[in-house]
């Protein structure tokens, strides 16, 4: 044992194999495992490890320093491959046993939070922050949560308090960044950023948030300022696939152009970064889009790609996914997966309801509601148009809600003045966007966008209407059981 041991202080991995072999040829030992499941980790075999620690953890006495290893490796090399329930088991007996290993808290955090659990998830993520309120990584985990779960004002407060605590952390601005900027506070945010870098003109991240937030009011307007973060950092592979993403959504006479430019800067970003881990939906969209097939296939195939979009709750990435289809079998793999999106969605809102509200009856006109951030100069108005037109209003009262960051042009303004109510909130949270709804008694609620951009597909999680429509500016389900129609 004590030479295996010495082999792997010394990265001598093949010699420790061997040797813990040798020793377990004579007889069982629980540290011997361990110490086995060690050295072929550290040679590629994640699936051996697994087993040794499992054999590990049923020799060694629970609660021993051995078998609280292998909970703890076990539950590491397990929870990526999904099995969860076992994971979050092992976890909760180590940090029962051991309260104070923070990085065993952390996993089973997240064991719990791929398991649905999101309460015990955030109990965890509390005690973390609570017991090292000094570590930035536990204030970061459990703001990213509090963001995740649509607990957006808690988490900013604890943004700008790491702010003030941590200072210009790279992780502490992106989160500040995209809790301001799903709060609809572009504006306050733009402000912000711009004086930070008045004292840090060199800070990357500063200029990148300041693009990414430039962008969601105005893309091209961004495209100038994703290329000076180039213009500072060259080999940025993010920016480069940011400021791709925004040229090849641009439109007008230079379109072409800049669907080229956006190619040349996604293979060169490639070069770079040849088997990238993020930024894949937004390369895949732009390779898409110049059929260079090829290159698509190589960023993972679509079963894969869509189960992992669907981990990340990434549902946005799954719009492309539905040229794709080829089997019936493929169709129920990207309805399976929106229904995994889904719920997980449900799952945050059911974390913070809304007030129950009393029955309506005896009314004289029923009251419907249309949400879509595409009442405007867009596809989804010109065929939503005829039917608002054509609504008898002694039988109907009719709603609409846009959270379009836009400027408003005629088409808006013109279905702004033919119905009754016209909620225009582009700053706004996930929540409140749903208490403004549910505070206006509809009957129904149709949602017209899906998770397409500017739109609030989550805000239908809260359900904020008894009867809830999903109809025309997405055409696949949504994946949340609070839709009622189309069935999910």
């Amino acid at each position: 044992m004590d030479e295996a041991r010495q082999a792997l202080s010394e990265s001598r991995w093949a010699e420790a194999e061997a040797l813990c072999r040798k020793g377990l040829g004579i007889g069982t030992d629980a540290g011997l495992e361990y110490a086995l499941g060690e050295a072929v980790m550290k040679l590629g075999r994640p699936g051996e490890a697994m087993i040794c620690f499992s054999r590990a953890l049923g020799i060694a006495q629970k609660g021993s320093s051995v078998w609280l290893d292998a909970a703890r490796e076990r539950a590491r090399l397990i929870l990526p491959r999904g099995d969860t329930k076992e994971a979050a088991e092992l976890l909760a007996e180590v940090v029962r046993l051991c309260p104070d290993d923070l990085v065993a808290r952390r996993g089973y955090a997240v064991a719990l939070r791929r398991s649905g659990d999101l309460s015990g998830a955030g109990q965890q993520y509390r005690e973390i922050a609570r017991r090292s309120p000094d570590d930035l990584d536990a204030v970061i985990d459990f703001s990213w949560f509090l963001e995740e779960i649509g607990q957006q004002k808690e988490a900013l407060e604890e943004s700008v308090r790491a702010v003030e605590k941590f200072g210009l952390d790279d992780r502490i601005i992106r989160l500040r960044a995209v809790v301001e900027r799903r709060q609809g506070r572009h504006k306050e945010l733009i402000v912000w950023l711009q004086e930070q870098l008045k004292a840090s003109p060199d800070h990357i991240m500063l200029w990148r948030e300041l693009a990414h937030t430039v962008a969601a009011l105005d893309g091209s307007k961004s495209v100038d300022l994703y290329r000076e973060v180039l213009r500072r950092a060259p080999d940025d592979f993010e920016t480069m696939v940011d400021l791709a993403n925004r040229l090849q959504r641009t439109r007008g006479p230079q379109e072409a152009h800049h669907i080229e430019e956006a190619y040349q800067i996604i293979l060169r970003a490639l070069q770079l970064v040849p088997k990238p881990k993020n930024k894949i939906k937004d390369i895949y969209e732009i390779l898409a889009r110049v059929t260079d097939y090829e290159r698509l296939a190589s960023m993972g195939s679509f079963r894969d790609l869509c189960a992992e979009w669907a981990r990340q709750n990434q549902v946005a990435a799954l719009h492309g996914m539905m040229g794709r289809v080829i089997t019936p079998e493929d169709r129920i793999h990207l309805l399976n997966c929106h229904h995994s999106c889904g719920r997980q969605i449900d799952s945050f809102a059911a974390l913070s309801p809304l007030p129950a509200r009393p029955a309506l009856i005896g009314r004289a006109r029923i009251r419907l509601g249309f949400m879509s951030s595409d009442l405007r100069n867009h596809p989804v108005s010109y065929f939503v148009w005829p039917l608002l037109q054509k609504l008898d209003q002694k039988r109907f009262e009719v709603f609409c809600y846009s959270w379009s960051t836009s400027a408003i042009d005629p088409v808006q303004t013109m279905i702004a003045q033919h119905v009754e109510h016209f909620r225009h909130e582009p700053v706004i949270g996930n929540r409140d966007a749903a208490q403004l709804i549910a505070s206006d008694d509809l009957d129904m609620l149709f949602e017209l966008g899906g998770s397409t951009h500017m739109n609030k597909l989550d805000v239908m999680s809260w359900r904020p209407a008894p009867r809830q429509a999903s109809w025309l500016g997405y055409p696949h389900s949504a994946g949340l059981d609070s839709i009622d129609w189309p069935a999910p």
